[in-house]
Parts: structure tokens; C-alpha cells; sequence
């Protein structure tokens, strides 16, 4: 159980801040940054990003 969860920290240090600088990259280029996939994403992943440390 204990390397499951392990597992399952590094899987999301990778892929947070991918998605999240995608969202990032998508608003500053400003091709229809209304998604609300991408509003909650800001506010979700980036405290978790900043809690694991990004």
C-alpha cells in the first residue's frame, strides 16, 4: 500500500505542473482560455503544486 502511494505522489509530480503550464501556456497565448477544465485547474492544482514543493 505504502509504494502505491509513493507511486502515485511521483505520477502526480509529473504530471501536475505539465498540466498546469499547459493551461499557463494556453491562457498567455490566449487561445480561448474560458475552459472551465482550465479555471479549475489554476485553482486546484496549483496550491497542490506549491504544497509538493513544484
Amino acid at each position: 500500500m505504502q509504494r502505491n502511494a509513493t507511486f502515485l505522489r511521483d505520477v502526480l509530480h509529473l504530471l501536475l505542473p505539465t498540466l498546469y503550464l499547459h493551461c499557463v501556456y494556453t491562457c498567455t497565448e490566449r487561445v480561448h482560455c474560458h475552459f472551465s477544465f482550465c479555471t479549475s485547474l489554476r485553482r486546484t492544482y496549483l496550491p497542490v503544486c506549491r504544497s509538493l514543493k513544484m
